[in-house]
């Protein structure tokens, strides 16, 4: 079967910058900040079994850990 196809042309979403001072690194670090505000559940699976523990296990930011 031939036939015509018409289809809108793709189009990529904006590239940011995340240049200091620009609105869309502010944006960045403020949610960023409420993330780290905000208490997660993080759960383990060994095989494919969920196994969770007793109490809050510590969530350690690698490139914040020097300033623990």
């Amino acid at each position: 079967m031939i036939g015509t196809f018409s289809y809108p042309m793709p189009t990529n979403e904006p590239v940011l910058s995340y240049v200091p001072g620009s609105p869309e690194r502010k944006r960045l670090k403020e949610v960023l900040g409420e993330l780290k505000k905000t208490e997660m559940d993080i759960p383990m699976y060994i095989g494919s079994k969920e196994v969770r523990r007793s109490g809050i296990p510590l969530v350690i930011i690698m490139r914040e850990k020097r300033s623990m």
